[in-house]
């Protein structure tokens, strides 16, 4: 019923009718000031691309389209209100305004305290939070430091393994050629050894 009501409001405003039935329902009445009041209103309606929803597709665009036709006029709400300082003062009377002014100085000097009760809070909070900040800040920095301390002592770790590396390539290669030699040496004396086996003996 909501729907419906709101369907023929709809087609109300957009055929521009004397008469609006708003409050044919309780949906319309709460829409009252948005369909046809002083506001830019969106309306979205959803369809489906199956066939089997198709008359409800074609309804639902019929509506889309009524909703397009309906035109508002949208303005910023204005006032003006004038007051004369001295009419305002002839009408308010001596005894009036002493009692007022008596009556407001408690809430004022409780206002007063309040503020400052405030703002003293406030200061101390900013003033803990700075030091957190300044805490914080040193933190960041000596980390900063540690972390370039140790990136530097990685740097020469790296240097000092490339060193022993080399010095272990180095006396592989020493290693090798003693090796060599050694083994010439033997090769040598063996030979050696053959050539006294093989000569006469003397005397």
């Amino acid at each position: 019923k909501s729907l419906l009501a709101l369907g023929n409001v709809v087609s109300a405003l957009a055929a521009k009718k004397p008469h609006i039935p708003m409050r044919d329902s309780k949906l319309t009445r709460i829409l009252e000031g948005s369909l046809g009041g002083n506001c830019k209103t969106v309306l979205l309606v959803c369809v489906s691309p199956s066939a089997v929803h198709v008359q409800e597709t074609i309804c639902t665009l019929e509506f889309a389209s009524r909703a397009m036709r309906i035109e508002v006029n949208a303005r910023v709400n204005k006032s003006v209100v004038e007051v004369d300082a001295k009419s305002l003062l002839a009408d308010l009377g001596s005894d009036s305004q002493e009692s007022c002014a008596v009556a407001l100085e408690p809430q004022l000097e409780a206002l007063l305290r309040e503020s400052g009760e405030a703002l003293e809070i406030a200061r101390q909070e900013a003033e803990r939070h700075q030091a957190l900040l300044e805490v914080a800040d040193k933190e960041a920095r000596r980390l900063q430091q540690e972390a370039q301390s140790a990136e530097r002592r990685g740097l020469d770790w790296r240097k000092q393994a490339e060193q022993f590396e080399l010095n272990e390539q180095r006396a592989h290669g020493e290693a090798e050629q003693l090796q060599q030699a050694v083994r010439e040496a033997e090769s040598y004396a063996a030979s050696w050894s053959a050539e006294l086996e093989q000569s006469p003996e003397i005397g």
